[in-house]
């Protein structure tokens, strides 16, 4: 659960980081997390973004789902653009990076 947790902080952050303006802007971002008391747990990651569209990125723990939406904020109409389930994802050591990977970074290490 709390690696879980960890994720959805992590993602969070990412979120946090992309979530820049058209020239680099930076924009308002919220995020909250939750734990019911059934062991389930919801975080949130509200973008306000500096134009008509803010992103809300909804991250549940336990199911290892994350669900974005776009909402209009002159409409309050949200939008889902994407979901997944990320338990797969959260099993790779590096995927779509560059160097120096995180086999790289082991090594080096380890030849100190």
């Amino acid at each position: 659960m709390a690696k879980a947790v960890a994720a959805a902080f992590a993602l969070g952050a990412l979120v946090g980081v992309l979530g820049m303006g058209d020239r680099g802007t930076a924009v308002a971002s919220h995020p909250v997390a939750a734990a019911a008391a059934d062991g389930s747990s919801l975080a949130s990651h509200l973008i306000e973004g500096p134009g008509q569209t803010h992103t809300l990125v909804l991250v549940d723990g336990k199911s290892r789902r994350v669900c974005v939406y776009h909402i209009n904020a002159t409409s309050g109409v949200s939008t889902l653009k994407s979901a997944r389930d990320v338990t797969y994802d959260l099993q790779l050591d590096d995927f779509n990076t560059e160097k120096p990977s995180p086999q790289d970074v082991l090594e080096t290490i380890r030849n100190r």
